[in-house]
């Protein structure tokens, strides 16, 4: 908690209290910070083309003819990555997409209940709560399209998923260890 005050008086001092409020105050709430219509159009996508989807990649191509909110301005992102996959992809997509997800909590469940050490289990952690920040990110924007945070997110995930070698002693499931 300690550490989280201080992130958050470092911000607030290096931009200043009035950007941060400033900032906030011109946001629009109600409508998820105009959000929320990308999202209604990137559903109305999904529900045109269950199956396949528009294909990767074609969000902004396909609202050039589906988009139906904010018409000022053309999305070519439904800032949502959950939606817009769906929209590109449809159940082709996501039905192997939440089968990866499912593989990916179980894997990562049995890692947490085989830890051996304190040290990999808060590492573990840490690269857990990473992942559900990035869910919870993702479902506001599309930050993963950005190569860095998608690497970010491929690196927790090995983390989370790491198998420790085993303690001295002890015989590893696939051998013996290597002589040094």
């Amino acid at each position: 908690m300690g550490y989280l005050l201080l992130l958050v008086i470092v911000a607030v001092g290096w931009v200043g209290a009035g950007a941060v409020a400033s900032r906030f105050g011109e946001a629009r709430w109600n409508n998820f910070n105009d959000r929320r219509g990308a999202w209604e159009d990137a559903i109305d996508i999904a529900r045109k083309f269950p199956l396949v989807g528009t294909g990767l990649n074609t969000y902004g191509v396909s609202t050039l003819l589906f988009q139906r909110h904010d018409l000022s301005r053309h999305y070519e992102q439904a800032h949502n990555d959950f939606l817009q996959l769906a929209a590109e992809g449809g159940l082709l997509l996501m039905i192997p997409a939440a089968l990866c997800l499912g593989l990916l909590v179980v894997l990562v469940r049995r890692r947490f209940a085989d830890d051996v050490s304190e040290r990999t289990y808060w590492l573990r952690v840490g690269a857990v709560t990473g992942l559900i920040a990035i869910a919870f990110q993702e479902t506001v924007d599309f930050s993963l399209q950005m190569p860095g945070n998608a690497a970010l997110f491929a690196v927790l995930c090995a983390i989370a998923l790491h198998q420790p070698e085993a303690e001295s002693g002890l015989v590893s499931p696939t051998g013996p260890a290597p002589s040094r």
